[in-house]
């Protein structure tokens, strides 16, 4: 018995000390990147979980006992089980399309759509370059290639993430030439919809390439072919410090886009 607490207690430490740095993370993602969505606040709560677990696991295990001695208890505790359950078994499935979605290798005969993501004054944010800097080397690859910079102005930002974006190619040595602007965005549906509509006005290869994150490739893809837009992928990397945030926001994304649209 002694040996069995003493195990219990380790347990209960580790829980409380890795709750303990998850919601620490949620925290300095909020204070360094100013970056609070639904996916920070799910690892907020996943992170109170845990801590209230590891310090009131014997108070919880002895309310879930005495729940399941009366009917209705015992339907909560299986219904919240399942919920769990359904929940892990849903974000697995969508791990696995989001990742498998990053393998497919890109045509060179496309035009490259660069979705739009945060800007600042002094430029695009650490993840926006990610996306700018995988479109330039793959161009650099392909001159005979033309990229679409997608992305108009949110309320927080300078100014059109399609200006910004362009401007930082240009300064890496792109030729403004290959360059084109649609700056209306504010979505990635509409991303897609207005530099379909760009591509149609300009007679361009109306085969695109996404550049996008890698965890935003999966959901941009579906998006795109209901567009009815022929379309490959370029993964550009993630900023591993934020990743947790934006992946878990992507879960919710893609369970609406599959909730809402035909699988």
């Amino acid at each position: 018995m002694k040996k069995s607490s003493g195990k219990t207690l380790v347990y209960r430490i580790l829980q409380i000390i890795l709750g303990s740095a998850f919601l620490l993370w949620s925290i300095l993602i909020f204070a360094f990147a100013g970056i609070f969505n639904i996916g920070t606040a799910t690892l907020s709560c996943l992170s109170l979980f845990l801590i209230a677990w590891g310090i009131f696991r014997h108070s919880i295990l002895k309310l879930i006992v005495c729940l399941k001695e009366k009917k209705a208890g015992r339907i909560i505790v299986n219904t919240a089980f399942l919920i769990c359950v359904a929940v892990l078994a849903t974000a697995f499935v969508e791990t696995v399309f989001m990742v498998s979605a990053t393998f497919k290798t890109p045509s060179s005969d496309t035009t490259i759509v660069i979705l739009g993501s945060q800007v600042r004054a002094d430029g695009p944010s650490l993840m926006t370059r990610y996306r700018l800097d995988a479109a330039y080397d793959y161009m650099l690859e392909n001159p005979e290639v033309v990229c679409i910079v997608s992305g108009g102005q949110g309320k927080n930002e300078p100014y059109s993430e399609a200006k910004v974006m362009s401007e930082y190619l240009i300064l890496k040595g792109l030729d403004a030439d290959r360059i084109y602007l649609e700056d209306q965005s504010r979505t990635t549906r509409e991303n897609i919809k207005f530099s379909k509509a760009l591509i149609s006005k300009e007679g361009l290869n109306d085969k695109i390439t996404i550049v996008t994150n890698n965890f935003h490739v999966y959901r941009a893809m579906r998006i795109a072919k209901r567009e009815g837009v022929e379309c490959w992928a370029i993964p550009a990397k993630s900023f591993r410090f934020i990743f947790p945030s934006y992946y878990i926001r992507e879960l919710y994304a893609i369970l609406a886009d599959w909730l809402f649209y035909s699988f």
